[in-house]
């Protein structure tokens, strides 16, 4: 099987960013978000609390379980996988890396930006999944080699004949995995 490079986003992918924060809103005793856009999730008192809590990352749920984890972990031995995330906080990078060896991701390459297209085009990823539909489009665009996928959400609508191609929609990690290991 060829060596590939895969590009993961975390949050909205693999860590459920989503409820972590609203368990943050109701910490503050303020009404919690349910709107299927993430530009919804912008309260500034609660990202200056985020900002500053050591291990705030660290405990975000994930959201595949721990056999997909478990998928992407036996992945590291056959490809050369990339965890990149727009992640803000307190030392974010060493969180990240800590909640993917939670989950079995033993020695995981995580990179901060919120330049994915420039990440992927940088690394020579093959594959990419993101979460967010601008992410994946422009990945799409700026790095024609990456197979572009976006992992299906509310938030995340668009219409693809519009939007032009290059992006594939997945209704899970898993199905995202098959299209890597095929």
């Amino acid at each position: 099987m060829k060596r590939r490079v895969v590009m993961f986003d975390v949050d909205g992918v693999l860590a459920d960013f989503l409820t972590a924060y609203r368990a943050q809103e109701q910490k503050f005793g303020m009404k919690v978000t349910f709107e299927p856009r993430w530009n919804a999730y912008w309260n500034d008192e609660v990202w200056a609390a985020i900002k500053t809590i050591p291990d705030w990352w660290i405990k975000v749920p994930a959201i595949p379980d721990m056999p997909t984890f478990l998928r992407i972990a036996d992945l590291t031995y056959a490809h050369d996988l990339y965890f990149v995330t727009n992640r803000t906080g307190v030392d974010v990078k060493t969180q990240t890396e800590r909640w993917l060896r939670m989950r079995g991701v033993l020695q995981p390459t995580v990179i901060i930006s919120k330049k994915k297209g420039e990440m992927a085009a940088a690394i020579g990823a093959d594959f990419a999944i993101d979460d967010k539909a601008g992410n994946a489009l422009y990945t799409a665009w700026h790095s024609p080699k990456t197979k572009s996928f976006i992992l299906d959400a509310p938030w995340n609508q668009f219409d693809h004949d519009v939007a032009g191609g290059g992006v594939t929609r997945v209704k899970t990690v898993d199905q995202f995995l098959d299209e890597v290991i095929l």
